[in-house]
């Protein structure tokens, strides 16, 4: 009975062992996991393969395209999407935002033709008829600008050259008999009767003056044609011998314009 009891405690024990014993670990694999191949992972001891052993190896012979090289796809395609989308309602005092076509053509402002440019042919003024007192109060102003000593205007020598420039008109010339008839006229100057002097014939009127004159188609302006007659008086040696003396301290200018002629007088007195 002894016997018994011994013999069945010893199986129990064996049996016990080798439940408990776990088998080596090469059992698990036909191979070392440094001989498998790429493709198969690595086992582990539970027999399941983790996230990161079955992550394939990244082949860096390979090239890969970069993010900032695709990025442009997306971007292109959500574009297009926001493009093609109806523009959100937006709020009150805010601009409305538009496709980009349409701000292109809001930017554009819409050109016209530019009008012809019209040649300007306006002419200036020429000086009438009407300005001969303004070319006459012009010059006087021109010729004291050029005397040492400025000469004095009065109104009668004023009146005797204008006499003057309308003589002239028909007979141009230092015409002695014209000189007394515009004296005699206005009679300005010295009374002559021709009685006294054992001489027949009416009284006259002598001016005692020296004159200048002159003739010219010269066309503009008042101020313009004063400035033309000036310069022709002032480069005549002859004529501002003594038109430009001092010894004359009166002056007297008259102009006359007729069929597009100036006719002019200039008379000087002591």
């Amino acid at each position: 009975m002894k016997k018994s009891l011994i013999v069945l405690t010893l199986i129990m024990l064996t049996l016990t062992g080798c439940a408990g014993k776990e088998p080596p670990q090469e059992a698990l694999t036909e191979k070392p996991a440094e001989q498998q191949s790429d493709n198969t992972p690595v086992q582990a001891e539970n027999g399941q393969a983790s996230a990161e052993e079955r992550k394939p190896e990244k082949n860096y012979d390979q090239p890969e395209l970069a993010e900032k090289d695709a990025a442009p796809i997306s971007e292109n395609a959500k574009q297009t999407e926001q493009n093609s989308a109806p523009p959100a309602p937006s709020a009150k005092g805010q601009r409305q935002p538009t496709a980009p076509n349409e701000q292109k053509e809001q930017q554009t402002p819409a050109t016209e033709p530019a009008a012809p440019i019209e040649p300007d042919t306006a002419e200036i003024p020429n000086a009438t008829a009407d300005d001969a007192d303004a070319v006459a109060d012009k010059l006087a102003e021109l010729i004291n600008e050029y005397r040492a000593v400025p000469a004095e205007p009065t109104s009668d020598l004023n009146r005797y050259a204008k006499y003057r420039s309308r003589q002239i008109v028909t007979n141009y010339a230092h015409d002695t008999a014209d000189q007394r008839a515009a004296a005699t006229a206005l009679q300005y100057g010295e009374y002559i009767e021709q009685s006294l002097y054992g001489m027949d014939g009416e009284p006259y009127y002598q001016a005692n003056v020296r004159e200048a004159i002159g003739k010219a188609g010269y066309t503009g302006t008042a101020d313009e044609i004063a400035k033309q007659f000036s310069d022709l008086i002032r480069n005549s040696a002859s004529h501002w011998n003594y038109v430009g003396s001092a010894d004359y301290r009166h002056i007297g200018i008259g102009i006359t314009y007729s069929d597009g002629m100036w006719y002019c007088a200039v008379v000087v007195a002591e």
